[in-house]
């Protein structure tokens, strides 16, 4: 597959710099090429990522092979939630909330239950009636108390503006202290009105009423359906199912196996979508100085002449772009990403990424089954009509195969008359590849 990907550049796919390897478009191919673009840049998570799915797999086996042993815990929760239900309980809840609930009725039940068994519903309804009248009698009380002591304040308030404007002239000085008698005698008004604590007295009816409300509930429900002899057969029955679930607690060890099995996925497609930064940067720092081999090229010398002018690899989309610095408003250098402009400037990155990829797998993956060659083919016809660019990326090319070791096989519909290609080294297809066939 990897010969397939980014091995070969076909003439559809030249200048193609959204997706620079264009036989990752092809159905079936994508999957591949995030693979390889994982294992390259992102080695190390790949180590854990396969160790987390081996775990998974043996977590998987022993879910299985617990769900083949788990009869007796279902059948233990069955019995739990048919008897449950028998006590009015609701039956869908977890083993867990339906036990918890169980040990409280349990306490409930060794009581007897006789205070409820032994008082009337209908007094115990009219009790509830009484306490929800006295409730709100209690509250339009402690409403009518605020009001009255907030107007007593009010008039306290216009009552010392008033003794403040008549103080300044001593002939009023009678009128005064009947006003500060009024004063004082709104101020134990004000305390007798605040006497009375109306919060405790109804947390305290609240409660009451709260209390019988349950012991009617209790009643409502039917739990006295059954009698008490019965109910003790019911919580034994539970008792027991409680206990074979709990020493048998199978779902809980398959719940546990699955949600360490959700995690190591959550961590999964966390791992998969990074990316080793030190591994990107060499990548970049060799993908732009591959590109500058071709700095004869008029085009090339113009994009390294702007400041900062760096080739950017991007793994996830396999693509490439590239990015210059420029100063902004405020005089301050900002990152900006700069446009190609011309198809053979995008087909040089694209080549140099291809170059670039080859020698970073060549010398960092070494157990990598990797064919060192590429076939290149009609990108040399990108410069065809200037001849010195046509030369320079040949020269380029042949310069960085015998440096590096890798066979580059390039193709195109050229006159090679004033190109510098020895005629060793150049394989003429136009009577097809047995020059020694008739066609």
């Amino acid at each position: 597959m990897i010969k397939r990907l980014i091995n070969y550049l076909p003439e559809n796919g030249v200048g193609d710099i959204t997706n620079v390897f264009p036989k990752s478009k092809e159905i079936g191919e994508l999957l591949n090429i995030k693979s390889i673009m994982l294992y390259i840049f992102n080695k190390e998570n790949v180590q854990k990522i396969t160790k987390m799915k081996e775990e998974n797999e043996k977590l998987q086996a022993e879910i299985k092979e617990l769900r083949l042993t788990n009869d007796g815990s279902a059948f233990s929760e069955k019995i739990i939630r048919e008897n449950m239900s028998k006590l009015s309980f609701e039956s869908t809840d977890s083993i867990q909330e339906m036990k918890d609930k169980f040990l409280q009725y349990k306490k409930t039940l060794q009581s007897d239950n006789k205070s409820v068994k032994n008082k009337d519903l209908l007094y115990l309804v009219k009790a509830s009636q009484i306490l929800a009248e006295e409730i709100k009698y209690q509250m339009f009380l402690q409403k009518q108390a605020k009001y009255e002591s907030d107007n007593i304040k009010k008039s306290n308030k216009l009552l010392e503006m008033l003794n403040t404007i008549l103080s300044k002239n001593d002939s009023n000085r009678e009128i005064i202290n009947i006003l500060k008698k009024d004063i004082q005698d709104n101020d134990k008004d004000i305390s007798l009105l605040n006497i009375k604590d109306y919060e405790t007295s109804l947390h305290n009816l609240k409660a009451k009423k709260e209390e019988i409300d349950k012991q009617i509930n209790i009643i409502n429900t039917g739990l006295d359906k059954f009698t008490y002899d019965e109910k003790i057969k019911i919580v034994n029955i539970l008792d027991n199912a409680f206990q074979n679930y709990n020493e048998n607690n199978i779902d809980r060890q398959i719940e546990q196996k699955s949600e360490k099995i959700q995690a190591n996925n959550k961590e999964i497609n966390m791992l998969n979508n990074m990316v080793d930064a030190n591994t990107l940067k060499r990548f970049n720092d060799l993908l732009t100085n591959t590109y500058k081999l071709f700095n004869e090229i008029q085009l090339v010398k113009n994009d390294f002449s702007k400041d900062n002018f760096k080739l950017i690899f991007n793994p996830a989309k396999v693509s490439v772009y590239a990015v210059i610095t420029e100063k902004d408003k405020e005089g301050n250098n900002k990152e900006k990403i700069y446009m190609p402009g011309s198809k053979a400037r995008m087909t040089l990155w694209q080549l140099s990424t291809y170059l670039t990829m080859a020698k970073f797998i060549k010398n960092n993956f070494k157990g990598m089954p990797f064919a060192e060659y590429l076939c290149i083919d009609a990108v040399i016809q990108e410069f065809v009509d200037d001849k010195l660019p046509t030369n320079v990326v040949i020269n380029c090319v042949k310069n960085f195969a015998l440096k590096n070791e890798i066979q580059i096989i390039m193709s195109g519909a050229l006159n090679t008359q004033n190109l510098n290609i020895n005629q060793n080294e150049l394989v003429n297809i136009d009577q097809g590849l047995n020059p020694w066939f008739n066609y």
